[in-house]
């Protein structure tokens, strides 16, 4: 990732932790750009980094905004895996670029995965 990208993600955080409640929906569809699976694993290494400075609130803040990110991310991108799927009959050659264009859903969806069995047992 870029150091550019990174600045932009950390310009994105501090609008949505001073933003007015309400307007976070706003904020990140005026930002769709930079609403990817790398913006989410920013917010929640930010929110740790506020939790170990004492600043619980916006720390749980930035978990549960990052959350709902990759709830729906993870959503989004399984339709559409589904949809190449069937549109080219499991096609390799249409799955995989699909899948290493996309590996930032990988990831987070199986740290999930791995956080749900933990979770569990």
């Amino acid at each position: 990732m870029d150091e550019e990208r990174l600045k932009a993600y950390v310009s994105l955080i501090q609008k949505l932790l001073n933003c007015p409640s309400g307007k976070e929906p706003e904020i990140l569809n005026s930002h769709q750009d930079l609403v990817d699976g790398g913006l989410v694993q920013m917010m929640q290494q930010v929110a740790e980094w506020l939790a170990k400075e004492g600043d619980k609130d916006n720390a749980e803040y930035l978990t549960n905004v990052a959350g709902q990110l990759a709830a729906e991310s993870q959503f989004n991108f399984l339709i559409e895996v589904l949809q190449a799927t069937a549109d080219s009959n499991g096609n390799g050659e249409v799955l995989y670029p699909l899948l290493q264009a996309n590996l930032d859903q990988l990831e987070i969806t199986w740290q999930c995965c791995c956080e749900t069995r933990q979770r569990r047992h």
